[in-house]
């Protein structure tokens, strides 16, 4: 009993101490301008946003999820949901991919996000549900770009060189002047030993 109730005293300590160390920092420059706008007008959710983002700078993590979420839930707005999954990815591809799943149901035509999701299950290894992710945005949205360049990418990786290059191909083809787009279809045909290697790089 005497064990339980010290074990019991010192998670109380603990919890205070957390609760007054979040305080302080919230309380310190930078922060403290809007931490003072947020007591006035705690229905901003641009003020909790901004302050997340210079959480996230500062690499305090914990602190930044806390004030994203807080802005999503009052204003479930596309770029509010991207900077909390570049955050949630960073601590696990699964938490970025449930978190991403309920935000495309207040932003289901959002494809930022559904690339967003196609990006977390590659970086799960799980090549087919981002393969699957990609092609219902290229069925709605055949030119878009992020997702030609990553579907070509997903094909790579499963060794179907041939069908990778035809989607990088496709995505040159809408915008010769990307560089980026540019060189990987060089490097892809170097590697294919394909002829059209030096007009490629004559051009860039």
């Amino acid at each position: 009993m005497f064990r339980f109730l010290s074990l019991l005293v010192i998670v109380v300590l603990v919890s205070c101490s957390d609760g007054k160390e979040e305080k302080a920092l919230l309380e310190q420059p930078p922060y403290a301008p809007l931490t003072d706008s947020i007591k006035k007008m705690p229905e901003r959710a641009d003020l909790y946003y901004h302050r997340g983002v210079l959480l996230y700078q500062a690499e305090e993590k914990e602190e930044a999820e806390k004030d994203l979420r807080k802005a999503w839930a009052i204003d479930p707005q596309e770029a509010y949901a991207l900077s909390l999954v570049t955050l949630l990815r960073e601590k696990s591809p699964d938490s970025a991919i449930v978190f991403i799943q309920q935000a495309l149901k207040k932003i289901p035509g959002s494809i930022a996000l559904s690339v967003g999701l196609a990006r977390g299950f590659q970086q799960k290894n799980d090549t087919t549900a981002a393969l699957s992710v990609t092609e219902n945005i290229l069925q709605q949205y055949p030119g878009q770009l992020d997702a030609l360049t990553l579907k070509s990418e997903l094909l790579s990786g499963q060794d179907k060189q041939t069908e990778s290059l035809k989607t990088l191909e496709k995505a040159h083809h809408l915008v010769p002047s990307d560089p980026a787009i540019a060189y990987d279809l060089a490097y892809a045909y170097a590697t294919a030993s394909d002829a059209r290697t030096l007009a490629i790089t004559d051009s860039l």
